[in-house]
């Protein structure tokens, strides 16, 4: 198993992280402290990369998307120590959206647009759109263009530019339905700024997930820890700043069943072409 008192963090920074390096820093020892070991950060530009670095054991704790996670999972690579709750009002679900002063109204109207997605790995900006949409037009032609973007933010930023004229990323709304969190807080943009167009549904969560390589004793230690940074109100916060999640908490993963099957029908159906291979989270053959 190699040596495991120091343990590499993974993670893809996300657009809010500037000034965030020393608290993060803070957050893990804290974590590691708690756990009996010592924790490392390793930034990656990518979700592939990031799942590349777990794979050959480079990286040894990662915060993982649904896909990445599903994945990986399949593959017996890793297991999840907690899970990001958001609960109530705020869940996020995946929405599809425009300028407030577009033309675009509907679904109806995004129809030879051009859109743009954030990473043929990203399940809110990519994949869980996509399926959706291919249910509602099977004639397979719906968007004129399509573009991958790298990052929910820089989604925002080409809509509100009109570099696109649709995006897909994330979103929050409140009981009565109005929009209100999202990623065009990353670029300091308001809700009233855009229009959503469609909302997809509830997405599983992200979670921190740890190699199936460490010991089972490190893994109960570590999952304990980052739980308990609910219970401290400096930790609270990183947590909230740089995850964007209100607390960490074990609990059985809700919502990954429908998501592997979903996934599997748009591989078989050539739905989502980008990386389809990849994002097939069918276990792997035994040897």
């Amino acid at each position: 198993m190699g040596d495991r008192s120091r343990l590499a963090f993974g993670l893809v920074p996300p657009p809010t992280f500037v000034g965030l390096d020393s608290r993060l820093n803070g957050f893990l020892r804290w974590v590691g402290d708690r756990a009996g070991t010592m924790i490392v950060r390793r930034h990656v530009d990518s979700y592939a990369e990031l799942v590349t670095f777990l794979r050959s054991g480079a990286i040894d704790i990662a915060w993982l998307p649904p896909i990445p996670f599903a994945r990986l999972e399949a593959e017996n690579m890793v297991r999840a120590l907690v899970c990001a709750e958001r609960g109530g009002l705020d869940s996020f679900v995946a929405i599809l959206f425009t300028r407030a002063d577009s033309p675009i109204a509907t679904i109806d109207d995004v129809r030879d647009r051009h859109v743009g997605w954030v990473d043929p790995l990203s399940t809110t900006g990519y994949v869980v759109p996509r399926m959706r949409l291919s249910l509602r037009f099977p004639d397979g032609r719906l968007f004129g263009k399509e573009s991958f973007l790298g990052s929910h933010a820089a989604v925002v930023r080409a809509v509100l530019d009109g570099v696109v004229d649709v995006g897909a990323s994330y979103g929050g709304f409140e009981d009565d339905g109005s929009f209100v969190r999202g990623a065009f807080q990353d670029v300091n943009a308001r809700a009233t700024d855009l229009r959503v167009i469609e909302a997809f549904g509830a997405i599983p969560p992200d979670v921190v997930a740890v190699s199936s390589n460490v010991d089972p004793e490190l893994e109960a230690a570590l999952a304990e820890a980052f739980e308990a940074t609910s219970r401290d109100p400096a930790m609270l916060e990183v947590v909230r700043m740089t995850f964007g999640a209100m607390f960490f908490v074990k609990k059985p993963l809700v919502g990954y069943d429908l998501l592997r099957t979903e996934i599997e029908h748009g591989v078989d159906s050539g739905v989502i072409p980008a990386a389809a291979a990849f994002l097939s989270t069918r276990p792997p053959p035994e040897s």
